[in-house]
């Protein structure tokens, strides 16, 4: 049995932690032991101890970096018997990276989410981290091209394996429920996103894009599934607008993948992306999606076959984009078929699972021939 940290900074519903939670809850259970750790706790640990899962909070006591946070997850690594650690966003990288190679000498998968760095003292270490661990994964060839042009000597250790979803086989009855639940009737035409309310998801663009829409649609609204730091700004801006009762912001709801078929559209207004999973699970409920031209959302939104692409920081060809769907519904439908269906055939969340677990083996077998330990039951 092979015992895997899975390390996150929180565990909300977001992209990154939906990755983990696929990874624990569908993994191979004969071969495979998670063990999840996060920094914050949040909704999405319901979920996992639910399934049987075992979660570890850890929390961060420092900004930035807690000397004393490695040390407890190195302890605790020991306690759990852990044989590897695979990190997601940065401050799990860092923490987790070092107590596991300074407390444990355990081998660390990172793998990377999005195609920037969110302030210039992240981008500082990060050549440093990166090159501190044995294997690094790129969720998108796009995130990948970015590591290897800012790290050329990071290639050899970098692999690609895509987010994955599961298949909603019921979204149109998920569609009715979930209107019902936000307080939709048949006559709303609802634009739609799920985000953490930061600056990379450029939510604020998005506002002034519908303002455009709301005035060309009287019964179109708009619905910001998420919460973050920036939602003061956000609330003021749609008042500016006079978007007060066109705009809803109702902030983290559980099981948010079962609220995005109530949307006619999925938009997408992010300055910078990985492979956003709310976007997978908006292609794979069939529908039609407006979104920027960041990181690897390029590559699943293939314009104009499953998706549309406009430029980041254009309000104006957001909205054109969104103005121009709308009154295509014939083209929306068609675009959503085809998003379903490419979601399906490459980006399943068990097609996910399976090539890390592929990965963990590999890593530990070349991590064996290199002299490491197997496992920190050694330590």
């Amino acid at each position: 049995m092979t015992v895997v940290a899975q390390c996150v900074f929180d565990l909300s519903r977001a992209g990154a932690q939906q990755v983990v939670y696929h990874l624990a809850s569908l993994r191979d259970r004969e071969h495979f032991r998670m063990v999840i750790y996060g920094f914050r706790d949040g909704a999405l640990s319901q979920a996992l101890r639910a399934g049987g899962e075992v979660v570890r909070i850890v929390p961060q006591f420092v900004p930035f970096f807690d000397p004393s946070l490695s040390l407890r997850l190195a302890a605790s690594f020991r306690r759990e018997r852990i044989d590897l650690v695979h990190t997601h966003l940065f401050g799990a990288d860092l923490h987790a990276s070092i107590a596991a190679r300074c407390f444990g000498n355990l081998p660390v998968v990172t793998t990377i989410h999005s195609d920037c760095h969110d302030n210039w003292r992240q981008r500082l270490v990060a050549g440093s981290l990166l090159r501190s661990v044995q294997r690094i994964v790129a969720v998108g060839k796009r995130v990948s091209d970015y590591l290897v042009s800012d790290w050329p000597d990071l290639a050899p250790k970098l692999s690609i394996i895509p987010n994955g979803v599961q298949d909603l086989p019921n979204a149109s009855a998920l569609r009715a429920s979930a209107r019902s639940l936000l307080g939709l009737d048949g006559a709303d035409l609802v634009i739609g996103t799920v985000g953490r309310l930061s600056r990379e998801k450029a939510h604020s663009n998005l506002l002034l894009a519908f303002r455009a829409v709301a005035d060309r649609q009287p019964n179109a609204r708009l619905i910001i599934l998420g919460e973050g730091p920036l939602r003061p700004r956000l609330e003021s801006l749609r008042s500016s607008l006079g978007l007060g009762g066109r705009v809803d912001m109702p902030g983290n709801l559980p099981n948010a993948s079962h609220l995005i078929p109530a949307f006619d559209l999925f938009v997408l207004s992010s300055h910078w992306e990985g492979l956003p999973m709310a976007l997978l699970e908006a292609m794979v409920a069939g529908l039609p999606c407006v979104c920027t031209n960041v990181g690897s959302v390029r590559e699943a939104i293939r314009d104009p076959e499953t998706g549309r692409l406009v430029p980041p920081g254009e309000p104006g060809a957001l909205a054109l984009a969104l103005l121009d769907l709308i009154g295509k519904p014939e083209q929306g439908l068609a675009l959503g078929q085809a998003a379903r269906q490419l979601v399906i055939r490459d980006y399943s969340a068990s097609a996910m699972v399976a090539s890390y677990q592929k990965l963990y083996l590999e890593t530990l077998t070349s991590s064996a021939a290199d002299g490491r330990p197997r496992s920190s039951r050694l330590g």
